[in-house]
């Protein structure tokens, strides 16, 4: 779905970027109406930002939080779904190698020359002369 849509159905999305959004009223009056006008201002979860250069554009300010809020909560989605594609990925090519590849030298090893199994088993060896025996 995200590949048509981009966008998440991931509940976490939702939750990570509602938390960074409780913080944009302050964040708005720290950069627009704060007398001391701090060059930077620190931000719970995120740390401190630079806001000398935003003071100069507060038409877009508040779409700018929403839009960087939004990309560092789909962020940790993002990152969570690389760990589990190479997860994937691993086990495919492990499965590959056991099917593929050690499949043809074991099945080799298993055949005797003449094509019947072979049984280098001691015990299957006893219990073959046994009842040949009797």
């Amino acid at each position: 779905m995200e590949k048509l849509t981009d966008y998440t159905c991931n509940p976490e999305y939702l939750s990570n970027w509602n938390t960074l959004m409780s913080q944009q009223d302050a964040f708005m009056k720290d950069v627009l109406t704060n007398e001391e006008r701090p060059a930077k201002i620190k931000l719970n979860s995120f740390g401190e930002i630079e806001v000398g250069k935003l003071r100069d554009y507060p038409y877009v300010l508040q779409q700018a939080f929403d839009m960087k809020m939004r990309m560092i909560a789909y962020w940790k989605i993002v990152l969570k779904r690389l760990v589990d594609c190479m997860a994937l990925h691993l086990l495919l090519s492990v499965g590959n190698l056991v099917n593929r590849e050690f499949e043809i030298e074991i099945v080799n090893e298993l055949m005797g020359p003449g094509g019947g199994i072979t049984c280098s088993c001691r015990k299957a060896t006893e219990n073959k002369q046994e009842y040949t025996a009797a």
